[in-house]
């Protein structure tokens, strides 16, 4: 028996759905199969973003921008905007389920992220590159209960299932303003 089983990193009603460096998802899984005879990956996906991502109030930071810039408004940061989040691209999170699927000797958890870490204010700056303006940012306070740095420790991954990401940042961003601007209605 094969399971692939994806996690993604997050917070539900103010609490850590999953601790990071934590196989225990994964394991939860994998205890309901006493015998051993279950294979399992679990993929744990870091900030994922890409074409046809929704704007969601509460979701990843790259659509929210993309609003607020598509809508001539300010970019609302959160804290000093020197927090960092690994961002990666959709096409590299489909990479590493099609490198995993396959993948039989292979079992365990492992992280699905560029392996870099760019802080929010580096991020507002790219996105402003990408859409050739400059907008206002407006920094309000931190919110409760927010991860200050976050980075996918990807080595596992590359090792096990010979996952690379490939689409950097800047590119990507410039790719989902694109998208945006022509499904903006």
């Amino acid at each position: 028996a094969r399971m692939r089983y994806r996690v993604s990193l997050g917070r539900i009603g103010g609490q850590r759905a999953l601790h990071r460096g934590s196989d225990r998802g994964c394991d939860d899984k994998r205890a309901r199969y006493v015998d051993g005879s279950l294979s399992a990956v679990c993929l744990r996906y870091f900030n994922v973003y890409g074409p046809l991502q929704r704007y969601d109030a509460y979701g990843n930071v790259i659509p929210i921008f993309t609003r607020q810039l598509l809508r001539g408004e300010a970019l609302t940061v959160f804290g000093d905007g020197e927090q960092t989040r690994d961002f990666v691209h959709v096409a590299d999170v489909a990479q590493a389920n099609v490198r995993a699927a396959p993948a039989r000797r292979v079992t365990g958890a492992f992280n699905i992220g560029s392996g870099l870490r760019v802080s929010i204010n580096e991020l507002v700056r790219m996105m402003a590159r990408a859409s050739v303006t400059s907008p206002l940012v407006r920094y309000g306070p931190a919110r409760a209960g927010d991860v200050r740095d976050s980075m996918a420790d990807i080595t596992a991954a590359r090792s096990a299932l010979d996952f690379q990401p490939t689409v950097d940042l800047a590119s990507g961003v410039t790719e989902y303003l694109t998208w945006a601007r022509q499904s903006a209605p």
